[in-house]
């Protein structure tokens, strides 16, 4: 019986053992573990983006470096200023004392725009990636095309309309209406560039530059005739943009990214923007011909001299 019994073990195995190769030559052999469907699905990696320099620098340190890189673009935005003050400065300021004094009213303007314009950078970024250049054409020409007609509209009210309150109405309502169409058929138009082939989109783009820089030379002449044709410009409007072209030269130098994680700015643009503040303050109260000769001189910093001063 015990003889019997191991043949009839012996015997059930080889039959295991021969159902099981037989079915993996068909390719039907059981799988080994749990099945697919009980399986956790897999999930994408994720690449996670290289922070931004802003970012990754502390708070204090982008204090700092906004306070020292707005202390060396107020020093060359007050240049211009700096030079026409000093042919009529009051007795008893110096050249020095009236540079500092005007140094410490640029320089409140010029630390905020310098911080407004490193957060602009997060909008700016839209016309970077896959698309940029016909965001960039679709946005120049957006610029360019409303900029000629808010001029001919402009020019258009003027000989037309005598009664001023409804030409500024006009030209206020008309021009949002047409900027708003205008946006619309700016960005329809990027759309469209992007879904052209390859080849059609390059000369598409490159021909839309062409026009726009036609464009922009003509407005540049129309706009050279119209100064030639009229009256001499008044000193104060003449200098006012010359402080203006002045000022935005020094906040795109203040605004560079080379300076926004450089520790030597964080250090000492803080301290020396405040002794500069302070002392032209002072020097601007201890003088009061020195505030009426920025007022005259200086017109575009005429409002925060009267802040600063109370007067």
């Amino acid at each position: 019986m015990v003889l019997r019994d191991d043949d009839t073990r012996k015997q059930g195995l080889r039959s295991v053992v021969g159902v099981s190769k037989r079915l993996e030559v068909r390719g039907a052999a059981p799988r080994v573990g749990p099945p697919m469907s009980s399986l956790p699905p897999s999930r994408p990696s994720v690449t996670k983006p290289a922070p931004d320099d802003a970012h990754e620098s502390s708070l204090v340190l982008r204090f700092g470096t906004g306070m020292g890189a707005g202390l060396l673009g107020t020093l060359l935005a007050v240049l211009p200023a700096a030079r026409r003050l000093s042919g009529s400065l009051p007795e008893g300021v110096g050249p020095l004392g009236a540079s500092v004094a005007l140094a410490a009213v640029a320089l409140v303007p010029m630390v905020l725009v310098v911080f407004l314009s490193r957060r602009a950078r997060v909008g700016l970024r839209a016309f970077s990636g896959p698309g940029r250049s016909s965001r960039a054409v679709a946005a120049s020409a957006y610029a360019l095309v409303l900029l000629i007609f808010l001029a001919l509209m402009g020019q258009v009210l003027k000989a037309t309309t005598h009664h001023h309150a409804l030409a500024g109405a006009t030209f206020a309502l008309v021009g949002l209406g047409f900027a708003a169409v205008l946006s619309v058929v700016a960005m329809r138009g990027a759309v469209f560039f992007e879904g052209c082939p390859p080849r059609t989109r390059r000369v598409l783009l490159y021909g839309s530059s062409v026009v726009l820089v036609l464009l922009a030379a003509g407005a540049l002449l129309g706009v050279g005739r119209a100064l030639a044709s009229s009256p001499p410009m008044p000193r104060p409007a003449a200098a006012m943009i010359l402080d203006l072209l002045a000022f935005g030269i020094g906040v795109s130098v203040a605004g560079h990214r080379g300076f926004a994680d450089r520790r030597l700015v964080a250090f000492v643009g803080p301290p020396l923007a405040v002794a500069l503040f302070v002392l032209g303050v002072v020097t601007l109260r201890g003088a009061p011909p020195l505030q009426t000769a920025l007022a005259d001189q200086v017109p575009l910093y005429a409002a925060i001299v009267g802040l600063l001063t109370g007067s």
